[in-house]
């Protein structure tokens, strides 16, 4: 399996995936793996974790790791993939950027669309 096959796969899981919200590289390998056994996909996370530092690289997505932004080639441990340039709340809140009550969150502080996806999340988690 080449490179730009693996990428291609990565971007189009991506793409399925709303705004604020990641993919792990284990999704892209079991895809990638569908029908060669169980096991077959792991050894394809080296490659998937390759093809997501070149994609990082280039802008096209963003590999974090427990919120943060990382670097897909000198992360150790369980890393997530995302759309590029896009904050999860949890980094909003780490980041300490600017925002109203709980919430209520400002969507100048954050891109189009996080503050209502932030909002919704409080909602859930507040019970309201």
């Amino acid at each position: 399996m080449d490179a730009q096959h693996i990428e291609q796969a990565i971007l189009a899981l991506l793409a399925k995936r709303a705004p604020g919200k990641t993919i792990c590289p284990s999704e892209v390998a079991r895809m990638l793996a569908a029908g060669t056994g169980q096991a077959q996909w792991r050894l394809l996370m080296p490659a998937v974790r390759n093809a997501a530092n070149r994609l990082s690289a280039a802008g096209r997505l963003q590999v974090t790791q427990r919120g943060s932004p990382v670097g897909a080639a000198s992360a150790v441990g369980p890393i997530r993939l995302g759309h590029p340039g896009v904050l999860s709340c949890k980094s909003v809140e780490e980041r300490n950027l600017p925002k109203s009550l709980p919430g209520q969150a400002q969507s100048t502080a954050m891109p189009d669309g996080m503050a209502s996806i932030c909002n919704d999340a409080w909602r859930r988690l507040s019970g309201d």
